[in-house]
C-alpha cells in the first residue's frame, strides 16, 4: 500500500515534465509537418509541371536578392560579379557606377 502511494506521488511529480516535453514535441512536429508540406508541394510542382515557372522565378529572386543585399553592405562590386557568375552562370549587367546608387 505504501509503495503504491509512493509510486503515485512520483508519477504526479514527473507528470508536468512529461507534459511539457510532449507539448514541445507536438509543436516541433507541427513545424516539421508544415515544412514537409511545403517541400512536397514544390516537389509535386516540379514533377507535374504545375507552377514550375513561378517556383523557379521565386528561387532566382530569393538568391539574387540575397546576393545584392550581402554585397551591397560590403560595397564589393568585383566579388558581387563573381558571385553572380558562380550562382547563375552569367555576367552581371550592373556597372560599377550604378553599384553605389540606392536601389
Amino acid at each position: 500500500m505504501e509503495r503504491s502511494r509512493e509510486c503515485r506521488r512520483r508519477k504526479h511529480r514527473v507528470s508536468p515534465e512529461r507534459q511539457q516535453n510532449k507539448k514541445q514535441l507536438l509543436e516541433y512536429d507541427d513545424v516539421m509537418n508544415k515544412q514537409r508540406n511545403v517541400v512536397y508541394s514544390k516537389r509535386n510542382h516540379a514533377l507535374f509541371g504545375e507552377r514550375l515557372a513561378l517556383d523557379l522565378d521565386n528561387a532566382f529572386y530569393s538568391v539574387s536578392e540575397g546576393l545584392v543585399n550581402s554585397f551591397k553592405e560590403s560595397n564589393d562590386h568585383e566579388d558581387f560579379k563573381l558571385a553572380v557568375i558562380m550562382n547563375f552562370g552569367i555576367d552581371t549587367t550592373v556597372p560599377r557606377k550604378n553599384w553605389k546608387k540606392e536601389w
